[in-house]
């Protein structure tokens, strides 16, 4: 092995050759072992000419970024990224998401989570609507998308149409069944019948439906230009 020193550290080497074991070997490959670790960035141990990597061989791994007896971060062939608390797999970063306990389907990684806002509306069964208040707020995680609604009218026409809220933060699964559900969390000059709230496939309004099924129309609204609707639910989108 050739070991050369820059001039300006020649008068103070930072490293001898006066051990008595080996610490550091660097290969012909330009790789630096340490002790049983290995950092590379020449494209040996199969990972190509991709950077600096850490490679522990007391794991029989490579590709690994960190790791110890507490926590082990190691980015493997399949381009993911695992934690291990004492070797033993609890999540695991990959182009899919992010999945847990070992488990690699692709189907049940994490791959979204947010919280929001929204502004709703009332899409059908009333036009002309104006509003004293419209607030919405929303958490998505994965394909699942949890909100909460408030609706407050100050003016408008009833129709014979179905009424609905919409502007939803995501359209539903095209895909979905049996729907989203929706509950009339509280409600004043409404409805003084039932009626039932359904999200259905491919759709970011919410729709209502008497108990017999049959649309609700807004003309069976109490107070069109005055209620107070206030909406709970969850659908997947």
């Amino acid at each position: 092995m050739t070991t050369k020193i820059p001039a300006e550290l020649s008068s103070t080497p930072g490293i001898a050759d006066s051990s008595n074991a080996t610490a550091i070997t660097i290969d012909s490959n330009e790789d630096v072992t340490v002790n049983n670790g290995t950092l590379t960035s020449s494209g040996a141990n199969g990972v190509g000419n991709q950077g600096f990597h850490i490679t522990d061989t007391g794991y029989s791994k490579t590709h690994k970024l960190f790791g110890d007896n507490s926590l082990h971060i190691q980015a493997d062939s399949g381009q993911s990224i695992l934690i291990k608390p004492n070797a033993s797999e609890i999540a695991r970063f990959t182009s899919d998401g992010l999945t847990f306990n070992g488990d690699t389907a692709a189907a049940n990684a994490l791959d979204d989570y947010e919280e929001g806002t929204f502004t709703p509306t009332v899409t059908s069964g009333i036009t002309s609507v104006g509003y004293s208040a419209q607030t919405g707020y929303y958490t998505r995680i994965g394909n699942l998308v949890l909100f909460n609604l408030r609706v407050v009218t100050s003016s408008g026409n009833a129709q014979s149409s179905t009424f609905a809220v919409g502007n939803l933060p995501f359209n539903s699964a095209a895909t979905q069944q049996p729907g989203g559900i929706a509950i009339r969390a509280y409600a004043s000059s409404f409805s003084s019948s039932g009626s039932q709230a359904f999200i259905g496939p491919a759709s970011n309004s919410i729709s209502f439906f008497t108990l017999a099924g049959t649309a609700f129309a807004g003309t069976s609204i109490v107070d069109h230009d005055g209620f107070d609707l206030r909406i709970a639910g969850i659908y997947r989108a």
